[in-house]
């Protein structure tokens, strides 16, 4: 029989739960830093109050957590097909976008602006 694993660069390597805890807290917090700081940066840039703020880095997180589920346990539309990947990927907010968000900002401000001249 073949013996288990311990390393944590194997890609069935069980390690330790000393460094399990350490690795998986290093692994949520990453995900949770990386879904939040977009809905942060936009909001902050679209000058929206705390409320608002709060509510969209909330819709942020809980669509993650759904889309990340998605791709988990995938879900059977018809035959052969799926909706999801059955994979174990972190599905979050990305920060591609927020360039084009704030330019789309500001423009928005600029022309109601001229509107009110």
């Amino acid at each position: 029989m073949k013996a288990k694993s311990t390393s944590k660069f194997e890609l069935d390597g069980i390690p330790p739960l000393k460094e399990a805890i350490p690795l998986g807290l290093q692994h949520l917090m990453a995900m949770v830093i990386g879904s939040c700081l977009p809905a942060i940066l936009i909001a902050n840039a679209a000058g929206l109050n705390h409320k608002m703020s709060t509510l969209l880095i909330q819709a942020a997180l809980v669509f993650a957590g759904l889309s990340t589920l998605l791709q988990l346990y995938p879900i059977p539309l018809f035959k052969g097909f799926k909706l999801g990947g059955g994979i174990p990927v972190i599905m979050g907010a990305t920060a591609m976008f927020i360039g084009a968000g704030y330019l789309l900002q500001v423009s928005m401000d600029y022309q109601y602006y001229l509107a009110l001249k």
